[in-house]
C-alpha cells in the first residue's frame, strides 16, 4: 500500500495517520496521540482484545518506522460507550468479575457516532432520543 501511495505522490502530503483501534479498555475514552508511552499502555490491553489489538499496534509501528515525524492518532471504538450506567456495565457478568474490574462493553463505536451525526443533520430530534 505504501509504495502505491508513494508512487501517487501522496505520501509527501500526508498531515497525520488515524487508526481504528477496537478496545481502549477504561484508560482510553478519547482519542489519543500515539507516542513510545502510549504504545506500552496499549500493549497492556491486549489481553482484553488478543484478536485485533496486536495486529493494530503492528499497524502503528510500521507506520512509524515509515514515516518517523508523521503524527498518528488512535480513536477507539469501545470509547461511545463509556459512558453507559453501571447497571448496563454489569449486564451479563458475574458480580464477582465486575468487582475484579471486567466489564461489558459496546463495540463498533465508531460507527454509530458517524450515524448519530448523520440523523442529527436530517433530524435532530430523532438522534437525540437514539
Amino acid at each position: 500500500m505504501f509504495d502505491w501511495l508513494e508512487k501517487q505522490g501522496y505520501l509527501g502530503n500526508m498531515a497525520a495517520a488515524g487508526h481504528r483501534i477496537v478496545h481502549g479498555g477504561t484508560r482510553f475514552t478519547e482519542p489519543q496521540r500515539v507516542t513510545p508511552d502510549f504504545l506500552a499502555e496499549l500493549e497492556t490491553l491486549v489481553p482484553l482484545d488478543p484478536d485485533h489489538l496486536p495486529e493494530a499496534i503492528a499497524g502503528i509501528r510500521f507506520i512509524s518506522q515509515k514515516l518517523p515525524e508523521l503524527p498518528q492518532i488512535a480513536c477507539f471504538d469501545t470509547a461511545f460507550h463509556s459512558g453507559l450506567p453501571t447497571v448496563a456495565r454489569m449486564y451479563a457478568i458475574p458480580r464477582r468479575l465486575y468487582e475484579e474490574g471486567i466489564r461489558r462493553y459496546g463495540f463498533h463505536g465508531l460507527s454509530y457516532e458517524y450515524v448519530l451525526q448523520q440523523l442529527r443533520a436530517i433530524d435532530g430530534g430523532l438522534a437525540e432520543d437514539a
